[in-house]
């Protein structure tokens, strides 16, 4: 069963200015390690970024949760797998929220198109949850 739906769109340029602002500074606040090393591989890091972080915000969405909550973005980490869909792994108050909720799985679609990201997140309640 379908419980959350979340939808989120990055301007590319805004994150490329970030980084140029406040570099890793701004990586560490928003990205795991692991993102992080990902991003900095590809060879367009902003795109990556902020396909990553439209992700975090769709997923948020999903669960429900109001911006600027006690949610901190690096709770919700997008994990790349080379010809597979992209993995969601909730940590801490994210990882809480979903439980709350009933558990379940997170569905992820993330995409870049003229200078934007976007990403769309289905949270799916487990059948056993009720």
């Amino acid at each position: 069963m379908i419980k959350g739906l979340g939808i989120d769109l990055v301007k590319i340029e805004k994150t490329e200015n970030l980084l140029k602002m406040f570099g890793d500074r701004f990586l560490r606040k928003v990205f795991t390690e692991s993102e992080i090393q990902e991003g900095k591989n590809r060879a367009l890091p902003a795109q990556e970024f902020s396909v990553l972080f439209a992700a975090k915000e769709a997923v948020q969405k999903c669960l429900g949760v109001r911006m600027f909550t006690s949610i901190k973005f690096r709770e919700i980490e997008i994990l790349s797998r080379k010809g597979n869909k992209p993995l969601v792994k909730l940590l801490g108050k994210a990882k809480e929220m979903a439980e709350k909720l009933g558990g379940g799985q997170i569905h992820l679609s993330l995409s870049h198109e003229g200078g934007y990201a976007l990403a769309v997140a289905i949270f799916e309640k487990s059948e056993e949850g009720g």
